[in-house]
């Protein structure tokens, strides 16, 4: 699916007529996907090729609402990475800042493993800013949000960690539900009730319907507390004695790091976004940071028309409204 290619690999020449640049640029969905790929560019492996007698053939792995995941090959070391797909890039300003902002998100962590970011933003500092509710799988989602908050903050993303942690512990979803009010109902029954302090900010209708049932105690770890808790010890030191990257071994013995839970430093910044304006304009800075992104020591990709899976890939799809969970319950 991936090649090595030029250095503007994802914004070929204009057809006669057009102006040059991204206003002139391949399908969208090319171009994301193609712009996806630079993802690639963290990766920190052997600049040497590995040889390969068998393969793995490109296929997809997942979609959602959206994008397209699709498990390929890196040309340049043999390695299995994911390209994600994003149809209708361009379609309008919001999706233009969601594709940049993970984009930017994505090369600032620089971590090997991270893929995407969904819709991924900054702490909202700002009680009085509404903040959308169409976000989070329903099945992991908080139960403020299900409750019709418009401000949360990053408490909504370990509800969402100690869903999947359970899933991957009982081998199923945990609040499988088929609409957002039985959702709330699966977590209460197992949870407990939200105390009043933690319903502050929900709508009336959301309180009311907690409240007709029966209460129970229901608190919820903090990140911090999570971190250090036992049960994590011995991963974490198993972890850092074999397959980490942050401690090496040495003829005298493994040298760890001081901190197992580094912190980012400086934080991401957001404020590019205010200056954000026009669908024209954003995809002229993402041509421009896709290129910026290939200035490094590793031969840029594009992607290969010729691949016995490129008509697939260019026909895969993002999740149809059918089957997507529900959109989050208008309580009021």
């Amino acid at each position: 699916m991936l090649n090595p290619g030029q250095q503007q690999p994802y914004f070929p020449s204009p057809a006669p007529g057009q102006a040059p640049g991204p206003a002139a640029a391949a399908p969208a969905q090319v171009q994301a996907a193609a712009a996806a790929a630079v993802k690639a560019h963290h990766h920190q492996h052997s600049q040497h090729p590995q040889q390969q007698l068998d393969i793995e053939p490109d296929r997809p792995i997942g979609y959602g609402a959206f994008g397209v995941v699709w498990s390929v090959t890196d040309p340049r070391d043999g390695k299995r990475v994911a390209l994600k797909k994003m149809p209708n890039v361009f379609q309008n300003l919001v999706s233009c800042k969601r594709v940049f902002r993970e984009l930017k998100m994505l090369c600032f962590f620089k971590h090997d493993n991270i893929c995407d970011f969904g819709l991924a933003r900054v702490e909202e500092l700002d009680e009085s800013r509404h903040m959308t509710q169409e976000v989070v799988t329903q099945y992991y989602r908080a139960p403020e949000i299900l409750m019709g908050s418009r401000h949360y903050s990053n408490a909504i993303d370990i509800w969402s960690v100690g869903c999947i942690f359970a899933e991957l512990l009982g081998r199923r979803i945990l609040f499988q539900a088929q609409s957002p009010i039985q959702q709330l109902d699966l977590i209460t029954d197992l949870l407990g009730t939200p105390s009043l302090e933690a319903m502050r900010t929900a709508c009336e209708g959301a309180k009311a319907h907690i409240l007709r049932g029966p209460h129970k105690q229901s608190k919820r770890i903090s990140a911090k507390d999570a971190l250090a808790h036992p049960y994590l010890d011995e991963g974490r030191l198993r972890y850092h004695t074999c397959m980490c990257k942050c401690c090496f071994s040495t003829s005298t013995g493994r040298v760890y790091t001081s901190d197992f839970e580094p912190v980012t430093n400086p934080k991401f910044d957001d404020t590019f976004e205010k200056n954000l304006s026009s669908v024209r304009q954003v995809k002229e800075i993402i041509h421009q940071f896709i290129l910026e992104q290939q200035k490094g020591n590793r031969v840029p990709l594009c992607i290969n028309p010729q691949s016995a899976a490129f008509k697939s890939f260019i026909s895969s799809t993002v999740a149809q409204p059918s089957e997507m969970p529900p959109s989050p319950l208008v309580w009021e």
